[in-house]
């Protein structure tokens, strides 16, 4: 009987969380309908008007839909909101939100995942605890709390069955796609689903988040411009992660910062992406503005490391050919190392001159010598070059498939070129890339900065 009950609920729970789904889907049609109507024969401003708002109110229903449901829904909702080039501004404001709170679980729940995980109630697990949490996520929330010997620290809650949640949201992953495809129909919302899905265990279980963050806090503990908060394994577990408190502006006020202090936000965090990959073959791949935060003097401190890969030493060497190959230029060679590495089969047809142009569209920021900008525009043309069937590219996406080790790479370079876009970030990134592709002398000030820190921990 207790297996039938089981089963039971979880059939229960997947039937609540797809009636959430296709009445998503359900309202968003109706309301196209509707629109259609009433714009039918409407010229100008209010024609405009219409269409607004009809994406304002879908995006506020999807955005209330996926916020509420814990889980896989909740965290494609805040992919998209910071993968957002091409989405039209209604998605992107409404979406926006996601980006550091969510709606939070009662304080008993929160109480009763620390008691089961410590051993003890919150009360006595800590000197203090608040029960407002400080923010609220796809698959825990942060509450603020000071340990016994006084020091200030976030405690990572995960919700309660929200890893039934997402085994339920993945078994509807076909559904989800369907839903997804008419809202947003300038990205890949399947390969997003799918990435959920091959990192979603490892996110799951704060236990695997606690030792990423300690290999991080070796490579960059006292760094002078990249922070990583300190851990206490003590008052960690599969469900609980406790770490020093960080304060520092959220990803809202930076964008409202001078430009000077923008740019070297911009280049602290392509540093630590890309020295990170190409130096300890290591890849934080959450790259979502909520686990950002920004100080005066230029630092930057990372808060999420639920979801990052390693790579072995063949892997970063086939990344490295292909980014130098197509730096370099060279249209063959790049066709010969994608048909090596099975991004193309051997018999392909494209023209090699118009896959190096596309392979270009990503790498423009550091083809050349010389400044160059991150904007919203360049971020939108480079994801539509790699996600919207429509593109002029849209060839050469057909063509393609994702080698596994770069679906990892797929989903942070989008998100970052989001990310500097936002900032407006300026700077020569070729000679910075060469200290990491080539072990170049430092180029900017920051690059001094970081090597002085490199050789001390050396010494």
């Amino acid at each position: 009987m207790s297996g039938w009950d089981g089963r039971g609920g979880r059939l229960r729970r997947r039937l609540r969380r797809t009636t959430g789904t296709v009445g998503l889907a359900s309202r968003t049609a109706v309301r196209w309908v509707s629109h259609r109507l009433r714009a039918a024969g409407q010229e100008g401003a209010e024609r405009e008007r219409l269409h607004t708002m009809f994406h304002m109110r879908t995006a506020e229903d999807v955005a209330a839909t996926m916020g509420t449901m814990k889980g896989a829904m909740m965290k494609l909702a805040q992919m998209l909101s910071y993968v957002d080039s091409g989405l039209p501004p209604a998605y992107q404001q409404v979406l926006a939100q996601l980006q550091e709170n969510a709606p939070p679980m009662t304080y008993e729940l929160a109480a009763g995942v620390i008691r089961e995980e410590l051993g003890k109630p919150p009360e006595q697990a800590f000197a203090w605890f608040d029960p407002e949490p400080l923010a609220a996520a796809s698959i825990g929330q942060v509450h603020a709390a000071r340990t016994h010997d006084g020091r200030a620290v976030v405690v990572k809650v995960q919700y309660p069955g929200v890893a039934d949640a997402m085994r339920a949201d993945l078994d509807n992953v076909d559904l989800l796609y369907r839903m997804m495809t008419p809202v947003f129909p300038n990205l890949d919302g399947k390969a997003l689903v799918t990435e959920i899905r091959d990192r979603l265990q490892e996110e799951l279980d704060y236990r695997i988040e606690l030792r990423n963050q300690q290999r991080f806090l070796e490579l960059y503990r006292g760094h002078p411009f990249i922070r990583i908060p300190e851990v206490l394994p003590e008052l960690c577990g599969r469900r609980l992660l406790t770490m020093e408190h960080v304060d520092g502006l959220t990803w809202r006020d930076a964008l409202q910062a001078p430009a000077d202090i923008r740019n070297v936000w911009g280049e602290v965090i392509y540093r630590f992406v890309f020295g990170s990959l190409y130096r300890d073959r290591l890849f934080n791949g959450d790259p979502h503005p909520g686990n950002y935060r920004f100080f005066a003097d230029g630092s930057v401190a990372f808060l999420d490391f639920g979801c990052v890969k390693s790579f072995t030493p063949e892997e970063l060497a086939d990344i490295k050919a292909v980014v130098l190959t197509a730096i370099a230029g060279d249209a063959l060679r790049l066709r010969t190392e994608l048909i090596r590495q099975r991004f193309l089969a051997a018999d392909d047809p494209s023209d090699p001159a118009r896959i190096l142009e596309w392979f270009q569209l990503w790498y423009r920021p550091a083809l050349r010598r010389e400044p160059f900008t991150f904007s919203r525009e360049f971020a939108e043309a480079a994801v539509r070059a790699n996600v919207d069937p429509s593109s002029e590219w849209a060839p050469l996406q057909k063509r393609f498939s994702m080698p596994p080790s770069y679906v990892f790479l797929n989903r942070i370079n989008l998100g970052l070129l989001s990310v500097l876009g936002g900032l407006e970030t300026t700077e020569t990134w070729r000679n910075i890339a060469e200290e990491f592709w080539h072990g170049a002398a430092p180029a900017t000030a920051l690059g001094t900065l970081d090597a002085a820190y490199r050789a001390r921990a050396r010494g």
